[in-house]
């Protein structure tokens, strides 16, 4: 599925660019898997390009997602498998569902796939509904991780993106799902890769607090087992990358 196209009249749904919302644009339904196929044509890059091939204006135009700021909620399953690199949230989501961000990844070749997403950014910006991105002062103040205001985190909404770096959770928070992060890092010698620790806002009493599911902890292999990654509490968000 490349594209989504709503009829202007129909009450309760509508499409942006070929991604589709509720009528009034405060929830993301779906962001076809194969979108990337039709931004390439739409922006005139003639075949797909690999991993080791990829420009940064590539990755602005076809693999980078700015999502509404009407938007406050995510909807299950809404970005999953899709090959995008970057997404900005804006300030004012408050609800990522089940499996919303799930295992997006990149085609390599006929025999696999390989982790695409690599960055999460928020940004406090009122009026963006172009979801191409332009440059991050477009966007006003930007900044690192998940966005202030956030309250729910569904069971495997992040789970199988490897390539994530770095990931900050704000106090605003109250429930996170089973699995919310499973499987996004690995060991490789004696490196974790992916997302080695898990940042959070809240302090340890008020995180003991919250409604949490089992595993929802990346975790590596150790020994014989299987290791959650460090949390560490009352932090502030890192800088943005450069």
């Amino acid at each position: 599925l490349q594209n989504i196209e709503v009829d202007e009249n129909n009450p309760n749904y509508c499409d942006v660019d070929g991604v589709l919302y509720n009528k009034d644009m405060t929830e993301l339904l779906c962001y076809p898997c194969d979108h990337d196929e039709y931004l390439r044509q739409k922006y005139g890059y003639e075949k797909e390009l690999y991993r080791d091939e990829v420009t940064p204006e590539y990755e602005r135009d076809i693999q980078t997602y700015v999502v509404p700021s009407t938007v406050k909620k995510l909807g299950e399953m809404c970005f999953n498998y899709a090959n995008l690199r970057v997404i900005y949230l804006p300030e004012g989501l408050e609800r990522i569902e089940t499996l919303a961000v799930f295992k997006l990844h990149e085609r390599v070749d006929q025999w696999g796939t390989t982790p695409s997403l690599h960055s999460i950014f928020s940004y406090k910006a009122e009026g963006i509904v172009d979801p191409h991105f332009t440059s991050q002062e477009a966007l006003g103040e930007v900044y690192y991780s998940l966005p202030e205001g956030l309250k729910f985190i569904g069971s495997d909404a992040f789970s199988y993106n490897q390539n994530l770096q770095y990931v900050y959770i704000p106090a605003s928070v109250t429930e996170i799902g089973h699995h919310a992060f499973w499987d996004c890092c690995y060991k490789e010698g004696s490196d974790i890769k992916g997302i080695n620790v898990m940042n959070v806002g809240h302090s340890s009493e008020q995180f003991d607090a919250l409604t949490v599911g089992d595993d929802w902890l990346p975790e590596y292999d150790h020994m014989l087992f299987k290791k959650p990654v460090e949390v560490k509490y009352s932090q502030t968000r890192a800088a943005m990358p450069k």
